[in-house]
């Protein structure tokens, strides 16, 4: 009971600062992701796509996973950092927008596996 009040009362604590924040702001509040470069948006989510695929075949050899060599979180961090490295190279963006695109490509990794790869686990009666 009590940790329940006072999870609610921090919340609710947070709620108020962040709207004196939002109400202070004497501009247009624009969200975050509209002011990232669009190769972020695009590389990250196409890398996301690949390094989801490239996991689930290196789980299916037991390279990455419970049974395999390398934890899945870290292959996870080491294909993204290759896409961030592909993106830096080919497409030419500065280090920071490829470190970015390193971490969406390894938070779009992450929802596609587990939507999309559990689901036609599911599908294939693997999972």
């Amino acid at each position: 009971m009590k940790r329940t009040v006072c999870v609610a009362l921090l919340t609710w604590l947070v709620v108020v600062v962040a709207s004196v924040f939002v109400f202070a702001a004497e501009e247009e509040i624009i969200p975050i992701i509209d002011r990232l470069p669009e190769e972020i948006l695009i590389f990250g989510a196409s890398g996301g796509a690949i390094v989801s695929l490239l996991l689930s075949i290196l789980k299916y050899f037991r390279i990455v996973g419970k049974d395999g060599v390398v934890p899945t979180q870290l292959a996870n961090f080491v294909l993204s950092v290759i896409v961030a490295a592909v993106a830096y190279v080919i497409a030419g963006q500065p280090v920071g927008q490829a470190v970015l695109t390193a971490f969406a490509a390894m938070v779009a990794a992450s929802g596609l596996h587990e939507t999309v790869g559990h689901a036609a686990a599911k599908v294939t009666g693997n999972g």
